[in-house]
C-alpha cells in the first residue's frame, strides 16, 4: 500500500467519531442533491412527456390561428396530397359531461343528526348520480402512433359506444375515498365546480347487478363499505352517460330534484362502454376522456370537423422548407407550425431550470467543502507535532499534502457511497406520498446520479485542499516546539477585507447593471460566491467581536469563571469562526424564503382583483355570454375576455436562457371597465378606454415600468405566428391576474406558451391587427354577481347553464385566491424543510469541530481537574463556545439572509419586473435563530457529556501531539 494512502487510512480510523460525523455531513450533502436532481429531471421528463401529448407528434401542426375552434376536415386531404406528406393525425377535442349512477355506502344518522367519530357506524346504501365534466379527445388510429397512451389496464376504443377514461375520471366518479367519515356539507359543494358533482338517485332497474346489501352493520371500522365502494368504482365494462346538460332524461333514473331547490335542464344521454383506463397525464391537469374521433364528433355536433392536424414528413424532408412552401396554400385562417417551434420555448425553459438547480447544487456541495475544510484543518493544528515527526524521519512536504487529499477522498468516497442511494430512497417516498397530486415516476438518469457522486468526491478534495497545503508548510522544529500560538492581527486583518470584498462584490454584481441579462450573469458568476465565501469569512471576525462584548454574559448564563470562555475562543477563533460559518446558510435559506414568499404573497398576489366568478374554457362557443346577460336574477354583468400568448420586443428572462411570452389580454373596453378593477400607475382610465376604443393602443402590466422603464407614452411590437403591430401604451396599471387564472387551471397549452406578465387591450386590434382577421377565442369570462346573493348557488347555476357552451371550470375570485395562497405556503414549507436539513447537515461539522477541539485540549483540561476544577466546569465551558457559536450563525446567517434578499429583489424587477417591499418576519427569524441555537448546543451535547466522564489521569495522559 502507498505510505501516503496508509497514512490516511490511519487518520481516520485514528478519528473513528470524527470521521462518522464528517461521512454523515457529507452523505446528507449527497442524499440531498441526489433527492433534488432526481426529482427535478423526473418533473422535467414528465413536463416533457406531456409536452410530446399536448404540442403532439407529428412534424408539422395545423391549428385554428388564435386558439382551439374546429375547422373542416376536408383539408387533410390536400395536406396528404403535398409530396414531402408521409401521413396525417386528426383530432378533434371537445368539452363532454359524462354521467353515472352507482352505489354508495354512506355512514347511517337520524335527521338533523351529527356523527360520532368515536362510536361504531353502520352504513346504508344510498344510490348516487355522478357527474364530470372533461376534455373529451376523438381520435384515430393515427393516434396510436403519433399520441400512444399508457394503459393501465383495456385497450382503445373501437366502436362508437366504446370510451376510454384517465384516472382522474375514475377518481371523479368514485365514492370519495372513505366514505365513513361524513362530510360537514353535501360533497359537491366540497369539490371543485365543474369537476365532479353528484345528488341522489333512484336504483337502476337492471336486475341482472347484484348492488350489494342495503345497511351495513357496524363493527369493522368501515373496512366492508369501503371495499363495496370501491367495487362500484369506475372499471373497464362500466356503463357511462355522456350528455350535453346534466339531465333527468337518462334512461331508468327517474326524476331528480337538485339539492339547491331547482330541477336541472333535461337533454339525451348517450349510452358509452368503459373499455381501458389510462394513468392521469403527469403533474395533475384536467381529467380526460378517448373516443372514436366520429363518435365525438357526433356527440357534439361537429361532424367532418377537427381541431388539429398532425402532419408526418417523409424521411429526410426539411419541416421549415415544407412549410415556407405551403403555408400559403392552407385558408388564412389556420396556421402552419413545425412542432420544433411549437416546443422550442418550453424546452428552453426547461434548461434554465436545469442551469439553476446545477448552480444550487454546486454551492449545497460547497457547503460540505467548507465543513470538510475546517474539520480537517483543526485535525492538522492538533496534528502538527505528529507531521514534524513525519517530516523528522524523512517524509516529504508532497507527503503530507498527499495524506490529506487522501483523507478527504475517502470521506467525499464514503458520503457518496451512503448518500446517493439515501437521496434515490428520499425523492422515491416523496413521489409515492404526492403520487394522487403530480402522476409522475421516478426517473433514474445515470448521468445525474454521476453528478451527485462525483460532487460528493469534489466536496471531499476541495475540503482537503488547504489543509493539505497547511500540512505541507510544517517546519519540524518549529512544530515540534508548537503548543500554543494566538492566531497574528495580521492575517485576521486580512481574513475581514477578504470577507468584506467578497460582501461588497456581491452588492456591486447585483445592482451595478440595469441590463438584466448582464445583471444575471454577473450576479450568478461573482455575485453568489462573493455572499457565501464573504459571510464565512466573515464569522471569524465576527465571533471574535462578540466574545469580547458578549462572553462575560454568556459565561454568566452557564456559570463559568469570567476569563475562561473569552480566553478560549480568542485561542482559536477560526476554528470557532468556520463552526459558525458551516451552521449559518440554513438559517440564511431560511429568512431568504420566508421573506421573499412574504413579499409574493402581500405585495404580488393579495393585491389581485380578481372577478366574483370566473367562468373558464379552451374556446367557448357563441351565445355564451348572452346566456349569462340573460340570468338577471344573479348576474349583474359580465366580461368575455381572450388570452393570447405572444412574442414581444420587451422580452422578460434571460437571453439565451429562457423564452417567457407575453400574454395579450382582449376584450370590449366598455364593458371591462365596467367590471375590472384596475389600479393605475400612470395614466388614467377615462383616457384608456377612449384610446383603446380607437385601436392601436394597449395598457400594461406594471411589470413592464419596473424591468423595461416604459409607461404611457412608448410603443411596444406584440408578434403572433408571423403577424406582428406596434402598440402605444395608453396606461400602466396592477395585474389583476386574468392571466393567473387560466395558468392555474392549465387551460390551452400553458406547458408551450409559458407567459409572464400582461398587456391589455381590445379585442378589434387582436382580431385585426395580430390574428389576420380571425376571431379570437374566449377562454375567460367574468362575472359580477347580484349582492348578497348566494355565491355557492350562483356558482352552481352559472356552470349548468355554461356547460353546453365549453366551460371546464367555474369558480369564485376568493377560491383562486385561497387556493394560490395555499399552494405559496406549501412551497414554503417544504422549501424551510431543506433548510432545516442544511443546519442538520452544519451541525455533523459543528459537533466534529467541538470533538476536535476537546481532543486538542484534554491536557489543558486534566490540568484544571488536577487543581481542583469540577467536572461540571469543562461541560459548561463546552456548552458555552457551543452558545457562542450559536449567536455568531444567527446574526451571520440573518444578515446574509437580508442581503440576498436586498440583492435578488433587484434581479426579480430586472427579469420579471415585480416588486417586493416586505422585511423579513420578525417573530420567524427570531425562532429560527434560537433553533440554530439549540443546534449548536445539540451538536455539543454528546462531546460534552463524554468529556465528564474522563479523570485527571486520562486528560493528562492522552495528549501525543
Amino acid at each position: 500500500m502507498h505510505p501516503a494512502w496508509l497514512l490516511a487510512t490511519k487518520s481516520v480510523s485514528e478519528r473513528r467519531s470524527r470521521t462518522i460525523l464528517l461521512v454523515l455531513a457529507v452523505t446528507l450533502s449527497a442524499a440531498l442533491i441526489t433527492a433534488v436532481t432526481l426529482g427535478l429531471h423526473s418533473v422535467n421528463k414528465g413536463i416533457e412527456a406531456r409536452l410530446a401529448r399536448t404540442a403532439r407528434s407529428g412534424d408539422l401542426r395545423v391549428q385554428r390561428i388564435g386558439g382551439r375552434d374546429t375547422f373542416d376536415r376536408a383539408l387533410e386531404k390536400t395536406v396528404l396530397a403535398w409530396p414531402e406528406v408521409a401521413s396525417t393525425g386528426p383530432r378533434l377535442q371537445k368539452q363532454l359531461i359524462l354521467e353515472m349512477v352507482r352505489p354508495v355506502w354512506q355512514p347511517r344518522r337520524g335527521p338533523g343528526a351529527k356523527p360520532d367519530p368515536e362510536q361504531p357506524q353502520s352504513f346504508d346504501r344510498k344510490f348516487k348520480r355522478i357527474n364530470s365534466s372533461l376534455t373529451a379527445i376523438g381520435v384515430t388510429d393515427a393516434d396510436k402512433t403519433l399520441r400512444p397512451l399508457e394503459f393501465t389496464e383495456g385497450r382503445w376504443p373501437a366502436a362508437d359506444d366504446e370510451i376510454v377514461v384517465d384516472e382522474l375520471v375514475v377518481r371523479q366518479l368514485g365514492a370519495r375515498g372513505r366514505v365513513n367519515i361524513e362530510a360537514k356539507e353535501p360533497i359537491w359543494m366540497q369539490q371543485s365546480a365543474g369537476t365532479a358533482n353528484e345528488s341522489d338517485a333512484t336504483a337502476p332497474s337492471d336486475t341482472k347487478i347484484e348492488f350489494g346489501p342495503t345497511t351495513i352493520p357496524a363493527g369493522d371500522d368501515g373496512e366492508a363499505a369501503n371495499k363495496w365502494n370501491e367495487k362500484f368504482n369506475v372499471h373497464v365494462g362500466t356503463t357511462l352517460y355522456a350528455v350535453r346538460q346534466l339531465g333527468d332524461s337518462i334512461p331508468n333514473l327517474g326524476k331528480v330534484t337538485d339539492l339547491l331547490g331547482f330541477k336541472r335542464p333535461t337533454m339525451s344521454a348517450t349510452t358509452l362502454k368503459v373499455v381501458g383506463i389510462v394513468k392521469q397525464p403527469e403533474l395533475g391537469g384536467r381529467a380526460q376522456a378517448f373516443l372514436p374521433l366520429n363518435a365525438l364528433a357526433a356527440l357534439t355536433d361537429e361532424q367532418g370537423k377537427i381541431t388539429e392536424l398532425d402532419i408526418v414528413l417523409k424521411r429526410g424532408e426539411n419541416a421549415e422548407a415544407a412549410v415556407a412552401t405551403h403555408k400559403d396554400g392552407i385558408p388564412p385562417t389556420l396556421t402552419l407550425q413545425t412542432t420544433a417551434k411549437i416546443t422550442g420555448s418550453i424546452s428552453k425553459n426547461l434548461a434554465a431550470n436545469r442551469l439553476a438547480f446545477t448552480v444550487g447544487s454546486l454551492f449545497a456541495y460547497l457547503g460540505a467543502a467548507f465543513i470538510i475544510m475546517t474539520a480537517m484543518s483543526t485535525a492538522v493544528t492538533e496534528r502538527q507535532r505528529e507531521l514534524a515527526m513525519l517530516r523528522c524521519i524523512g517524509a516529504s512536504r508532497l507527503q503530507l499534502a498527499q495524506i490529506q487529499l487522501l483523507h478527504g477522498l475517502q470521506i467525499g468516497g464514503l458520503g457518496a457511497l451512503l448518500g446517493v442511494p439515501l437521496g434515490i430512497a428520499m425523492v422515491e417516498a416523496l413521489f409515492w406520498y404526492y403520487k394522487s397530486d403530480i402522476r409522475i415516476g421516478l426517473t433514474i438518469a445515470p448521468e445525474r446520479v454521476a453528478l451527485a457522486f462525483g460532487g460528493a468526491l469534489l466536496a471531499g478534495l476541495l475540503g482537503a485542499a488547504l489543509p493539505a497545503f497547511q500540512s505541507s508548510r510544517v517546519a519540524p522544529l518549529k512544530a515540534l516546539a508548537s503548543r500554543a500560538k494566538l492566531p497574528s492581527r495580521r492575517s485576521l486583518f486580512i481574513v475581514l477585507i477578504v470577507a468584506i470584498a467578497g460582501l461588497a462584490l456581491n452588492i456591486i454584481a447585483g445592482r451595478v447593471s440595469s441590463d438584466a441579462n448582464q445583471a444575471f450573469w454577473t450576479y450568478l458568476t461573482l455575485g453568489i460566491p462573493g455572499l457565501l465565501i464573504g459571510y464565512f469569512l466573515l464569522c471569524v471576525p465576527l465571533i471574535l467581536a462578540l466574545n469580547t462584548i458578549a462572553s462575560h454574559t454568556v459565561s454568566r448564563l452557564v456559570g463559568l469563571p469570567p476569563l475562561l470562555l473569552r480566553r478560549t475562543v480568542r485561542a482559536t477563533p477560526y476554528r470557532f469562526g468556520f463552526a459558525s460559518g458551516a451552521l449559518m446558510a440554513g438559517l440564511a435559506l431560511m429568512i431568504a424564503l420566508w421573506t421573499q414568499g412574504r413579499g409574493i404573497m402581500n405585495d404580488y398576489i393579495v393585491k389581485f382583483k380578481f372577478p366574483d366568478v370566473f367562468v373558464l374554457s379552451a374556446n367557448f362557443r357563441p351565445g355564451v355570454q348572452q346566456k349569462l346577460d340573460a340570468m338577471t336574477n344573479i348576474v349583474t354583468g359580465t366580461n368575455a375576455i381572450s388570452m393570447v400568448a405572444m412574442e414581444s420586443n420587451q422580452s422578460f428572462g434571460v437571453q439565451g436562457v429562457s423564452n417567457f411570452k407575453t400574454t395579450f389580454i382582449g376584450f370590449e373596453p366598455e364593458r371591462f371597465f365596467d367590471l375590472a378593477k384596475l389600479e393605475f400607475v400612470e395614466g388614467d382610465e377615462a383616457t384608456a378606454k377612449k384610446r383603446l376604443k380607437e385601436g392601436g393602443a394597449i395598457i400594461v402590466a406594471k411589470e413592464f415600468r419596473t424591468a423595461k422603464k416604459i409607461g404611457v407614452g412608448n410603443k411596444i411590437t406584440l408578434t403572433y405566428q408571423g403577424h406582428s403591430a406596434e402598440f402605444e401604451i395608453v396606461g400602466v396599471v396592477t395585474s389583476p391576474g386574468l392571466d393567473l387564472i387560466s395558468k392555474f387551471f392549465q387551460i390551452g397549452e400553458e406547458y408551450v406558451d409559458q407567459a409572464i406578465n400582461s398587456v391589455f387591450g381590445s379585442r378589434a386590434d387582436l382580431q385585426n391587427r395580430l390574428l389576420g382577421g380571425v376571431e379570437p377565442p374566449t377562454q375567460l369570462i367574468n362575472v359580477s354577481l347580484v349582492e348578497k346573493v348566494d355565491e355557492r348557488v350562483a356558482i352552481e347555476k352559472i356552470r349548468l347553464e355554461t356547460i353546453p357552451y365549453g366551460a371546464i371550470e367555474v369558480g369564485s375570485g376568493r377560491r383562486i385566491l385561497r387556493d394560490m395562497t395555499g399552494f405559496l405556503d406549501r412551497a414554503i414549507r417544504v422549501s424551510s424543510a431543506v433548510a432545516i436539513l442544511a443546519m442538520v447537515v452544519a451541525s455533523f461539522g459543528v459537533a466534529n469541530l467541538i470533538i476536535a477541539g476537546i481532543n486538542a485540549r484534554q491536557f489543558e483540561f486534566g490540568v484544571l481537574r488536577a487543581v481542583g476544577a469540577p467536572r461540571s466546569l469543562l461541560t459548561k465551558l463546552v456548552m458555552g463556545e457551543a452558545i457562542l457559536i450559536g449567536i455568531t450563525a444567527s446574526i451571520a446567517g440573518t444578515l446574509m439572509g437580508m442581503q440576498a434578499v436586498f440583492v435578488g429583489r433587484h434581479i426579480d424587477e430586472l427579469l420579471f419586473g415585480i416588486t417586493l417591499t416586505s422585511k423579513p418576519p420578525v417573530l420567524q427569524t427570531t425562532i429560527a435563530c434560537c433553533f440554530v441555537i439549540l443546534v449548536a448546543v445539540a451538536a455539543a451535547a454528546p462531546a460534552a457529556i463524554s468529556l465528564t466522564k474522563k479523570g485527571p489521569r486520562e486528560l493528562l495522559g492522552s495528549i501525543r501531539g
